[in-house]
Formats: structure tokens, C-alpha cells, sequence
């Protein structure tokens, strides 16, 4: 091969790894190292891309001379792989030794001030991943190997770029195609219609898809052959994600008042029909879920949201988060205030919807009425001074829920009712005792009078499936006066006498419970 002095060094920086091996990436032989007497010896060959003279290897003879002899038309290889390009140019073609170079430059660059390996690291490397023990710590082991195996698998298919993960156990390769790559797909399942419905959904909508990977069969990609060769795994083809922000509202149609909500930030993703939109708020308690779809479709967008209850799962009733938010917005929404909601990305709007009646969805009605038994529980728990643990698989009866909010109710101070609110007059029977006591009460008719009641046995209720035995419950009826149908000159001690007393004029009922 014809040799010339180029104009300048091919090896610029000796200190540099590349600069001091072979440019081939199968070859790593050393080219610069150390002599006996103190100067560098290289071993390594500054090899032309193009011959410098008529004849040579790849000779081109649009170049000028002083192409031929720049530095860009040169290539630092070991005396071997210098020899082995001269004599195959067929197979060693310019673009492939320009692509070396370009690679070997390329890593110089990124391992500039890197410790390179040496035979202890090698060894200690091995033994760990043969052990799993490492027997010296090395902090750039794991994104080491992270890289080789982001190397290996690109060097399959370069139309791919790929990222490698690996978080509780578990290795995520994410790879992104550069260009449009054709593929084609074999899925064998014993449902293949629900895999055709989720595949469509999608292209159609955006929504992700996953499969397991034993079940797939890919040609037209080394790369996802190579990884599908592999044992277990899923396979998850997914929509690019637009990161958006969802403002929420709600409003009373009668008194036009707004009550604004958390903001919620999501993802949006595109597919052919529609837009999906996924977001949380309240630290993923509260999941938003709607679609929009082109308007040329007419098809009528979909929403829905919902509640992680086990968020909230084993934690003290009373130390919910953000409880009485999503309690507020469930009880207003169940009252009828119009939901409303906006999308936004970096401040521009997306799209708004117009106010929705979700009241009349049972969901709302169903999860207001469970928020409701949680508050009465919560006010219970607290007046009893109990601890009491969240469990979202707890049942109730509609009759002990609403034992339950009157007991909140009196725990509370609520527990007073005027004349209107009283369905039913109070009833009793009376004995008559040696005192006269009940008789003087039943002879002044004409004067509203009070009684007073306390429960003989306490109520026992359960609180998320523990028991609680209540206090004891003291009723007071003020501005009452008392009905018989009994001559009361005829009887006797030991008698008992029939009494329904008849509310009057500022006539109250209050219930209290006697606390120790």
C-alpha cells in the first residue's frame, strides 16, 4: 500500500483510548504505549481511506492532493487490520472506513477522562456477574453494562433507538424508530378477537397495547427477533404522550356559583379517531379517563373518573388526604352542580367541554354515598376517641348508614328538632306510683310541660368492622303536653296509663348522649 506524510498527525491526542488502539471496531489492539526509554512507542499504522497514488487501494481520482493527503483522508489501524483493508477493498470500502472512523472518534470523544478497564476490573466484573456478589465497588458498573447492552441490541437494527432500565427487578428495553420500519406481526392467542380490539383501539385511539411476548412473532427486525427470543416478558406498544394540564370546575345552575377544583395533569394521546386523555389529581386518589373524537365521526365523547381507594388503604379514618375535597366535589356533584373541564398545553387551549349533569350517573351516587359513611364514621371514631382503620372492602346496610348519620348528627350538636320536623307524636305508657308524681303531670293538661328520657341499653354500631358501643342517649321534649283517654280520679298505684304527648307552640326535641 502506498504510504504518505500527511499534513497533520493522525493520532492528535495519545492520551485518548481510541487514539491508542485500532480504529476497527473487532479489533482492539493497542497502537501507543510505553518504551524503555522514556518516549512513546506506536505500533500503529496512519492508513490512507483512498490511495494517495494511481493504483493504490480505492484510488479516486476526483480528489486534489491535497485531499489525498488531509488528515481527513486517513485512518489509524493496527499494522494488521492496515494490511487487511489493502487487500479486500471490495468488502472494505470507503464508506465503511469512514464509518470507523466516524465510530472511533464518536467514542473517544464520550470517553474522554474515563478510567480505562483494566484486567482486575475485567476479572472483578466477571465473578460478580457469575456470583452476583461484587467484590469491589465500581459506580459506573451498572450504566456500563446498561450501554453495552444498548450497543449490542442497536447494532441489530440502527433504524431503532433504544434505552435499557432496570427498577425492582425488572429490565425495560424502550425502543423508538428513527424512520418508518415495516414490520410485520404474528400474535397466537386463543382470543385473537380481543387482541384485534385492543391493537385497533390503538391505532384508532391511542390507547396503549400490551401482549405477552412468548406469544409474538415478529419478522422484519433483527432486533425485536433477538428480544423476543427471550423467556417471558410483555411486549407494550405505546402512543406518544403530550403532556398537558386539565383545569376542572363545578357550578350550581341556580345560583350560577363556581366552585374551581385541583388541577389535574395528564397525558394525551393521539391515535386516528379520537384523543385520550388520562390525568390525576389529589396525588392519584382522584383519576380522570375521557376521549374526544373527530368530529367528523359524530360520535359523542366519553368521560369518566374515579377513586384509588387504596391510597387510602390501613391508614387512621380521621388522617385521610384530601378526604373532604373529593367528599365536597362528590356531594356537590350529586346535588346537580354541572361538572365542567378544560385541557391545556403550555397555556394554550385544547378543548373545553360544555357543563355535564353527572349527578345522574350512579357512580357519583354510589361513591358520594360511601364518602358520606366514611364521614360518619370519621366524626364517630373521633368523639369516641377511637382509632379505626380504612378498609374499602367494608359492606353497610342502608339502615345502619343512617344510624350512623344520626349519631354523627348528635356527636356533632344536630341533634334538635322543631315541631314540623316531628313525623310522629311521642307516645308512652306511664305507672302510677305511691309518689302521685305522674298523676299531678297528667291533671295540669293546660300547661306545656318537659320530659326527659334516657336509654335503658347503649346502641352498638360498627365503624369500618369495628364494633363501638355508643353512650347512652338522653332525650329532652320542651312545650309538650300530654294525651289520655283515662279518668285519672279512678286509678290506682300500678296502674299503667297509655300517654302520646302533643307538641305546642316552640316545641323542641334534642338528643344527647350522656358522656362520661
Amino acid at each position: 500500500m502506498a504510504r504518505h506524510d500527511f499534513k497533520k498527525p493522525i493520532v492528535k491526542l495519545l492520551c485518548s483510548r481510541v487514539a491508542g488502539r485500532c480504529s476497527n471496531p473487532d479489533c482492539r489492539v493497542q497502537t501507543v504505549g510505553p518504551s524503555s526509554n522514556g518516549k512513546t512507542n506506536i505500533i500503529g499504522v496512519a492508513a490512507h481511506i483512498t490511495a494517495a497514488s494511481v493504483g493504490g487501494p480505492r484510488y479516486d481520482e476526483s480528489l486534489t492532493l491535497e485531499q489525498r493527503i488531509a488528515i481527513e483522508n486517513g485512518i489509524w489501524l493496527c499494522a494488521n487490520c492496515a494490511g487487511r483493508i489493502d487487500r479486500d477493498v471490495e468488502f472494505y470500502t470507503v464508506s465503511l472506513l469512514n464509518e470507523w472512523k466516524v465510530a472511533a472518534e464518536q467514542m473517544a470523544h464520550a470517553e474522554q477522562g474515563m478510567k480505562i478497564p483494566d484486567q482486575k476490573f475485567i476479572d472483578s466484573s466477571l465473578k460478580t456477574a457469575f456470583t452476583g456478589m461484587p467484590i469491589d465497588f465500581h459506580p459506573q458498573a451498572i450504566s456500563r453494562i446498561h450501554d453495552a447492552s444498548v450497543n449490542a441490541l442497536q447494532a441489530l437494527d440502527p433504524r431503532f433507538s433504544i434505552e435499557s432500565t432496570y427498577i425492582n427487578g425488572l429490565t425495560t428495553y424502550s425502543f423508538e424508530a428513527k424512520e418508518n420500519v415495516s414490520l410485520s406481526m404474528h400474535i397466537e392467542s386463543k382470543q385473537p378477537e380481543h387482541y384485534g380490539l385492543a391493537f385497533q383501539k390503538f391505532v384508532e385511539e391511542g390507547k396503549d397495547f400490551t401482549v405477552s411476548a412468548n406469544s409474538v412473532l415478529i419478522d422484519g427486525s433483527d432486533l425485536l427477533k433477538k428480544l423476543f427470543e427471550q423467556n417471558g416478558g410483555e411486549l407494550s406498544l405505546v402512543s406518544p404522550k403530550i403532556k398537558v394540564l386539565q383545569k376542572t370546575w363545578l357550578m350550581n345552575a341556580e345560583t350560577n356559583e363556581k366552585l374551581a377544583f385541583d388541577d389535574v395533569h395528564g397525558e394525551v394521546s393521539l391515535g386516528t379517531k379520537a384523543l385520550t386523555f388520562e390525568g390525576h389529581a389529589c396525588e392519584g386518589i382522584l383519576n380522570f379517563k375521557f376521549q374526544i373524537f373527530n368530529p367528523e365521526l359524530e360520535m359523542e365523547s366519553k368521560f369518566s373518573l374515579s377513586l384509588n381507594y387504596e391510597k387510602w388503604e390501613n391508614t387512621e379514618i380521621n388522617s385521610l388526604p384530601y378526604f373532604e375535597k373529593l367528599h365536597s366535589l362528590f356531594t356537590r356533584m350529586n346535588e346537580g352542580w354541572k361538572f365542567f373541564t378544560s385541557l391545556e398545553r403550555q397555556g394554550e387551549l385544547i378543548a373545553q367541554s360544555v357543563g355535564q349533569d353527572l349527578g345522574k350517573h350512579e357512580f357519583v351516587y354510589l361513591t358520594r354515598n360511601f364518602l358520606d359513611y366514611t364521614s360518619y364514621c370519621r366524626t364517630v371514631a373521633s368523639k369516641m376517641k377511637m382509632e379505626v382503620k380504612y378498609e374499602r372492602s367494608v359492606s353497610f346496610t342502608k339502615e345502619e348508614i343512617l344510624k350512623l348519620k344520626d349519631a354523627s348528627d348528635i356527636f356533632l350538636g344536630n341533634g334538635e328538632f322543631n315541631k314540623d320536623q316531628i313525623l310522629t307524636n311521642v307516645t308512652c305508657q306511664l305507672t302510677v306510683d305511691d309518689s302521685d308524681n305522674h298523676l299531678i303531670i297528667l291533671n295540669n293538661t293546660d300547661k306545656p310541660t318537659a320530659i326527659q328520657t334516657v336509654q335503658d341499653i347503649p346502641e352498638v354500631m360498627r365503624l369500618f368492622g369495628k364494633e363501638v358501643v355508643l353512650p347512652l342517649m338522653k332525650v329532652t321534649f320542651l312545650n309538650i303536653l300530654p294525651k289520655y283517654d283515662v279518668d285519672l280520679t279512678k286509678v290506682r298505684p300500678g296502674d299503667i296509663i297509655d300517654v302520646e304527648w302533643v307538641p305546642q307552640d316552640y316545641f323542641s326535641c334534642i338528643y344527647e348522649y350522656v358522656m362520661e
